[in-house]
Parts: structure tokens; sequence; C-alpha cells
């Protein structure tokens, strides 16, 4: 004779809600699983996730939330972005691929060279990614605004900030 046993589920949304985000990834502690993959993401001594290194490869556009457009220019736009995990900021510029070849090429060489530039002086590049016509690529947020926002601002640069700027 089998025992007669209940099961009692809380509602659906509740219960998804508690390990399934809106980006449809998984996340239990410091698992996390979405159409990208599966990625273990340590967790420190808060109980934060550690803030994601250009070198660790673990972004996904799905694990990003748009906060407020930064940026415009003729080819696309920049935005302020928030890591849903680590809740780390970064700037995520989206361009419309153009069948102009000089564009593509124009696109293809700053991918190029923000992958291969390792220098503290120069805007990290951390991950890109193409869909449905979109080249997105995230970089590491200056909270400081464009160079040209500050030239708005001071009108001009004194010689030893220009130099090392430059170096």
């Amino acid at each position: 004779m089998r025992p007669n046993i209940k099961v009692s589920l809380p509602a659906h949304e509740a219960a998804i809600g508690k390990f399934l985000t809106q980006s449809g990834t998984f996340k239990d502690g410091d698992l996390l699983v979405n159409k990208d993959g599966l990625r273990i993401v340590s967790q420190s001594e808060e109980d934060k996730p550690s803030l994601i290194k250009p070198s660790d490869n673990q972004l996904s556009l799905a694990d990003l939330d748009a906060i407020k457009v930064i940026g415009k220019g003729s080819g696309g736009i920049v935005q302020l972005v928030r890591h849903k995990w680590t809740g780390q900021f970064f700037a995520l510029k989206v361009i419309q691929l153009n069948i102009e070849e000089s564009i593509r090429r124009q696109i293809a060489q700053e991918l190029k060279i923000s992958l291969s530039t390792q220098c503290p002086y120069i805007v990290v590049c951390y991950q890109s990614f193409y869909d449905n016509g979109l080249i997105s690529i995230v970089l590491e947020y200056m909270d400081g605004g464009s160079l040209a926002d500050f030239l708005k601002n001071v009108k001009t640069i004194p010689e030893a900030y220009l130099a090392a700027i430059c170096t």
C-alpha cells in the first residue's frame, strides 16, 4: 500500500522569481546558467559576486540592465548599464551594422584595437557581441564623461595635463 503524500507548491510566479531572472538566467547561489552557458561567480565575504575583469569572459548582454543613454553618435548610442549580479557599471556602445565598407572597416578596426590594448590609460573593452544587425561593445564606464564634455567646461587643458593624458 502506498502512503498518501501531498505536495504543496508555492504560486508559480513566486517560485520562479526566486531562481529565474526576467532575462532567463537561472541563479542558485554562485551558479549562473543562461543561453550563453554555465558560470560560477565567486562570492566575497559580503556575499556579493566579485567584479568582472576584462579577461574573465563572463559577460552576457542578458545580464546587463540599461540605466540611461549617456552618449549618441552617427553610428549608434552609448548606454550606462549595470551588471545584475555584481552591480558593476559599464558603458554599452551599440552600433547599427552599416553595409558601407568604410564604416564596417572602422568598426572592425575599433574592435581589434579595443580587445588588443591593455593600457591603463585607455578605456577597457570587456566584451563584444553581434546580434540582429547590432554590434554591442561593453566598455569600462568612465564617470567623468568624455574628453569633449570636459573641454566644453574648461575650454583649454594645461600642457602638463595634456602630457599626462598623451603619455
